[in-house]
Order: structure tokens, then C-alpha cells, then sequence
């Protein structure tokens, strides 16, 4: 094991990290996932600031991923996350509750469709325009924007004539549930997405 791992998994500031490094293995090969599993525990307050800064900056993209998904981080370390070169890093950043309307800004303008239909899922209280993602070039984001209810009936309306059967499928679902909740969604025209 090198010693930046060792250093990590045997940093003796707390009886938590004491049972961390009696947990993982030592062997070469178990380095990423050990330090996977000390990312997933650092909610616990115990990993000392330093620790965690070394794990938001690992060169390996699975324990940046942990830290995004998991950790209770500072905006400084949030927004080196959401500027992550790994797609899956910048999409488990998005789906984080914490993030600052810039963060959420960034992120809603990523090149990869997983970290945009990430957004769309998770934060339905955002001051992004639901329309630029019902337009969106990829269909999984259009669906996840069609899946959702909250949205507005003439974008559902909108999505139920998608090019993508998914897309329309989800659109008309989204209707359907709202008719069955009362909502006249006849009456909307659907708008011009842009």
C-alpha cells in the first residue's frame, strides 16, 4: 500500500478511523475501495479536514465519486467537485441538496446528459428554466423532465409529441396522473420549447 493510503487508512485522531484501518485491507489492490469506504464515512464528522481535502482531490475518480455522493463538504471542495474532469464524479455532485444556485447553474449547462437528467431529478426547486430541458438534445433528460409533474402541463404536452417514444410515454403518464388528481390538463396549449 502506498503511504498516502496508509496514511489515511491508519490516521489514529478518532476510534472511528482507528476501526477503519482494523477494517480494510492492506493489499495494493484494495486501495481504491478502502478509500471509497473512509469517503463514505467521512459524514460521520471524524475524518480530520485535511483527510478529507486529499480525498476530493484522489487521482482515483471512484473516491471523488464517494466524497461527491457522500460527504458533508465545504463550498470550496463542492465546487472543485462540480468541475470534476469524471462524468459520474459531476453527476453525484448533482445530485447533492446542498449545492449554490451557481453550483446548480454549472452543473445544468454540462456537457454529459447523466449529470443534466441527475439535476432534473433531484432538484425540483431550482432557478434553472425547466424549458431549456425539455428541449434538451438528449432524450433521458427530456424523460426526466417528462416524468415529473410539477412542471407545467403545456411543457408535458409538449413532451407527449416528442420525437422519443420514452419521452412521449413518460409525458403521457405524467397526464395521466394528473387527470386522475383532478387537473383539466385539455384546456393547455402546449408552448414553443426553445
Amino acid at each position: 500500500m502506498n503511504a498516502a493510503a496508509t496514511e489515511l487508512l491508519t490516521h489514529g485522531q478518532s476510534p472511528h478511523a482507528a476501526a477503519l484501518a482494523q477494517r480494510v485491507s492492506y493489499a495494493e489492490d484494495d486501495v481504491v475501495p478502502a478509500l471509497e469506504y473512509i469517503a463514505r464515512s467521512t459524514h460521520r464528522n471524524e475524518i480530520p479536514r485535511y483527510v478529507v481535502v486529499r480525498l476530493v482531490n484522489d487521482k482515483a475518480w471512484q473516491v471523488r465519486r464517494a466524497m461527491a455522493a457522500h460527504a458533508k463538504l465545504e463550498p470550496a471542495l463542492i465546487d472543485r467537485l462540480v468541475t470534476d474532469i469524471a462524468f459520474a464524479v459531476r453527476a453525484a455532485v448533482a445530485g447533492r441538496t446542498d449545492l449554490s444556485p451557481a453550483q446548480i447553474e454549472r452543473l445544468s449547462r454540462d456537457r454529459s446528459w447523466t449529470v443534466r437528467r441527475v439535476l432534473v431529478i433531484f432538484h425540483q426547486d431550482v432557478p434553472f428554466s425547466i424549458g431549456r430541458f425539455a428541449a434538451d438534445p438528449d432524450w433521458q433528460v427530456r424523460e426526466a423532465v417528462a416524468s415529473r409533474t410539477d412542471i407545467g402541463i403545456g411543457i408535458l404536452n409538449g413532451l407527449a409529441s416528442d420525437e422519443n417514444a420514452d419521452v412521449r410515454y413518460a409525458a403521457t403518464h405524467s397526464l395521466t396522473a394528473l387527470m386522475e388528481h383532478g387537473v383539466d390538463v385539455e384546456s393547455h396549449q402546449a408552448p414553443t420549447l426553445q
